[in-house]
């Protein structure tokens, strides 16, 4: 039996997967000549373009995975416009999550490795010295405080698990709460 096709967008999926959903509007029905069409953008260098194919009274949209494939993972936010001549409506703006692509992300990982490596050496350099030097891919970097690789160590740190997880972290909040008087 073949899956049930979603009629609503998705919220969140993984770069390099086929996307597939039906949309229909009562007030932009395709018996009209209305046209459906999606922007994804986000942290993507390139916003995709996405436009649906009228078939009977719905808008079929199908998105083949080459088309995911090179997105960055992260959160990216979609809209979705209908158009008829010189009318155009926002029928549809969310956020969607979109995970990295495992078997995109390996090359990735090992520099991120590599990098977080080279930055643990230069903390118990900088633990015995005033200065250390660091190259990395045939780059040089002078640090003079721990604090200044421990920085750029902890944006590597993040980069390894959104690669890892394909979710994207933040900063923690910290919350305390008081007992009732």
């Amino acid at each position: 039996m073949a899956p049930t096709i979603p009629t609503i967008e998705p919220t969140r999926f993984t770069a390099g997967d086929s996307l597939e959903w039906d949309r229909a509007f009562a007030d932009y029905p395709v018996s009209a000549g209305w046209a459906l069409t999606y922007r994804l953008f986000g942290p993507s260098a390139t916003p995709l373009e996405i436009s649906a194919t009228p078939s009977g009274d719905v808008f079929q949209v199908r998105v083949a995975a080459s088309a995911t494939a090179e997105l960055a993972s992260g959160i990216h936010t979609l809209t979705g416009r209908v158009e008829l001549d010189t009318v155009t409506k926002t029928v549809h703006r969310s956020s969607i999550e979109v995970f990295a692509d495992p078997a995109a992300a390996t090359t990735e990982i090992r520099h991120v490795e590599r990098v977080i490596a080279s930055l643990e050496a230069a903390i118990e350099t900088l633990a015995s010295q005033t200065r250390t030097v660091v190259t990395i891919n045939d780059r040089t970097v002078e640090f003079r405080k721990i604090e200044d690789v421990q920085k750029v160590l902890a944006h590597y740190y993040d980069r390894r698990a959104v690669l890892l997880t394909g979710r994207v972290t933040g900063p923690s909040i910290a919350v305390q709460f008081q007992a009732a008087r």
